[in-house]
């Protein structure tokens, strides 16, 4: 990737360097017309950071190479912390970043992030787990239970878990 400020080239990135694909994992194609490179304020700074998506994979969990833009030194940065975010929302308005992933078929994690110092820290977490109905007489239903985690006094913290019978 190279950036210019003008004519002039102020940056190569190297996805290479970033990746332990290489610059293959970058090669991906949507033919839902998605875009692979996204140019958005991803730290909540004012400045335009961007991603590149690393791969399309075969379910909804999109992940991406994040970069973001460091006003000292004129460049963009590797943001590792942010590649470890699964399909990525930044939510400007309330300065959080979600995200929404499927960890399984039974499965499913929705978590907020939240910039603290410069240092992404995880805010909130929800798990979404189905298992088979523990009541022989409903085989047409599934159990579903949901955790909700919050930061409370700087750890995560169970704040709620639900259990119910739900249609299949």
């Amino acid at each position: 990737i190279a950036v210019y400020d003008g004519s002039r080239l102020v940056q190569t990135i190297k996805i290479a360097n970033v990746s332990p694909y290489g610059d293959k994992s970058t090669q991906t194609y949507d033919p839902r017309g998605g875009q692979t490179t996204v140019v958005e304020d991803m730290n909540f700074d004012g400045f335009r950071d961007f991603r590149v998506q690393a791969e399309t994979p075969a379910g909804p969990n999109i992940p991406y190479y994040c970069f973001l833009w460091e006003p000292k030194s004129g460049k963009f940065v590797h943001s590792k912390a942010l590649d470890f975010v699964t399909s990525p929302e930044f939510d400007q308005k309330a300065k959080l970043v979600r995200s929404s992933n499927r960890d399984s078929a039974a499965s499913y994690i929705e978590e907020a992030y939240k910039f603290e110092n410069g240092k992404l820290t995880l805010m909130e977490s929800t798990v979404t787990e189905y298992a088979e109905s523990p009541d022989p007489a409903q085989p047409n239903k599934l159990l579903k239970t949901v955790t909700s985690k919050k930061r409370i006094d700087g750890k995560m913290k169970v704040v709620s878990t639900s259990t119910k019978l739900v249609d299949r």
